[in-house]
């Protein structure tokens, strides 16, 4: 039995129950569940085997039990004092002056108001800016002793603009690639249409990179499916095997490199969605609020070159429509 209270939380629960069928032994079947409710930072499971509980630990300024003591209060978040230049750069945060503290006591992030990390201190690396406005990421800690949590006042790290318009990542050029195009996506534009060959960073050549910067607004529908179509032009190399990744990475294409989304072959249009999707592995799961970077290149799986045309052969025309 699934305790009621699973449906006040997200998470991803395995059941696994008897399955009984006439004249054989039980077989233990699984079942998967989903549920979602997006105001928990952790979910602590209870119960026994037959009767599992999973408690939400909520996102919220207000303690679990109002007034209890052991609820930890005074806690302060800070960053690491000197901010990214455009290229980006590590930061730090970390709590202090909690009224609380021992083994019991635990720190929970949320990134742009999304459930993201645990820790004190913790240190994460931010992506270059190439877009000529500054990218701002906000972090807000939640302290719990055991059971009880207080969410406290938030910090931002701001990455500025280069204040460019293109062919240039925080400065310096794609690593292993002989040209980058690189563009911005409006995403209030709803659409943006690229040809290359009609470009003048082009012609993008045999081992040339396209890489596009956006960012997911925070007010982004969740469940949104958006798309990247990828197609040769003017060279009809319909045979040419192209990559595509999805990634808060520019110049990434590394599948393993989470959360790199990666895609190769003769169509190396893809699609995505603003946050998870059933299907895993169809679409690149994008988080609202965040900067995201398309990359497209004539390279197959492997990293080989597959377009060996010369002047606009290798040019393509692409698509990016937003949810």
């Amino acid at each position: 039995m699934i305790s009621a209270s699973l449906r006040k939380f997200a998470a991803l629960v395995v059941v696994v129950a008897p399955l009984f069928v006439a004249n054989t032994s039980p077989v233990l079947a699984q079942a998967t569940i989903t549920v979602s409710a997006p105001n928990c930072i952790r979910f602590d499971i209870g119960g026994t085997e037959s009767n599992r509980t999973l408690t939400c630990v909520p996102t919220t300024t207000t303690p679990t039990t109002p007034g209890a003591p052991g609820v930890p209060t005074g806690c302060v978040a800070s960053i690491s004092a000197s901010p990214p230049t455009s290229a980006g750069g590590a930061v730090t945060l970390s709590v202090s002056g909690c009224s609380v503290s021992g083994a019991g006591v635990t720190y929970w992030w949320n990134k742009n108001g999304v459930p993201w990390n645990s820790g004190n201190p913790l240190s994460e690396t931010l992506p270059a800016n190439p877009l000529t406005t500054a990218v701002t990421t906000t972090y807000q800690v939640y302290v719990c002793n055991l059971s009880e949590c207080a969410g406290f006042a938030p910090v931002t790290a701001t990455v500025p603009g280069t204040g460019g318009t293109g062919g240039v990542i925080g400065g310096t050029a794609c690593p292993g690639f002989s040209k980058t195009m690189f563009y911005n996506w409006n995403w209030a534009s709803g659409v943006l249409n690229i040809n290359t060959s009609l470009d003048a960073q082009g012609p993008i050549g045999p081992n040339g990179v396209v890489v596009v910067a956006f960012t997911v607004p925070p007010t982004a529908p969740f469940g949104g499916l958006g798309s990247v179509q990828v197609s040769p032009y003017p060279g009809d190399l319909q045979s040419t095997t192209r990559t595509t990744s999805i990634s808060t990475t520019p110049c990434d294409f590394t599948p393993q490199a989470d959360p790199t989304f990666v895609r190769s072959g003769h169509d190396a249009g893809t699609g995505f969605v603003i946050g998870a999707y059933p299907r895993a592995g169809m679409f690149a799961p994008l988080v609202a609020g965040r900067q995201y970077y398309i990359n497209i290149t004539s390279r197959d799986a492997e990293g080989n070159s597959t377009c060996q045309g010369s002047g606009r052969a290798c040019d393509i025309r692409f698509t990016a429509t937003a949810p």
